[in-house]
């Protein structure tokens, strides 16, 4: 089975905002964040729930729960650890883009896995996502476009790991569980 990135929301934000909570969680970024999730990923055509928990996988649930690796925290605005276009090591917070605000940051994302997921309307120019890299002639080894329609399909494109996309199912599926 497959869990595709594309298609109308599944859950609420209510219950992501329940979920995340539940997960220790703060509430700026539980439910604050959650709602801007649900606001610009469906004008988007992402499913909010798929990038929600993507966010959360990245961020320890908003840089609370993020380990001794991690370089970013919640000033960075950045729920996707998104790299500037030069990139570099993951390690280095210089290689990380520094959004100036939360909403702009979960718009980054948003784009950016739309970009991935081959989104009607991408790529698109007015982005503040950094790796949009809509221009092919100028970067045309990193074609994002549709190379990821689904979750499982970003273990080993959106990051190395062959799993990475194991928790970001497993909680999909535990945001559609949740009451409210």
């Amino acid at each position: 089975m497959s869990t595709p990135i594309l298609g109308p929301a599944q859950a609420t934000s209510e219950q992501a905002c329940y979920w995340a909570l539940g997960k220790g969680a703060e509430s700026w970024y539980a439910c604050d964040v959650v709602r801007m999730y649900w606001r610009f990923a469906a004008e988007r055509g992402v499913r909010p729930e798929v990038a929600f928990a993507q966010s959360c996988h990245e961020t320890g649930f908003g840089y609370v729960h993020t380990g001794p690796d991690s370089v970013l925290d919640a000033s960075f605005n950045n729920f996707a650890g998104i790299k500037t276009p030069a990139g570099g090591d993951n390690q280095d917070p210089g290689a990380h883009t520094r959004f100036p605000t939360r909403e702009v940051g979960v718009i980054a994302h948003i784009d950016h896995l739309a970009l991935y997921a081959g989104a009607i309307g991408y790529p698109r120019t007015d982005t503040p996502d950094p790796r949009h890299f809509h221009n092919v002639t100028e970067w045309p080894h990193v074609d994002l476009t549709g190379k990821a329609p689904t979750v499982e399909e970003l273990s080993g494109k959106w990051a190395k790991a062959p799993t990475y996309h194991t928790k970001i199912v497993t909680w999909v599926e535990e945001i559609r569980a949740t009451s409210t």
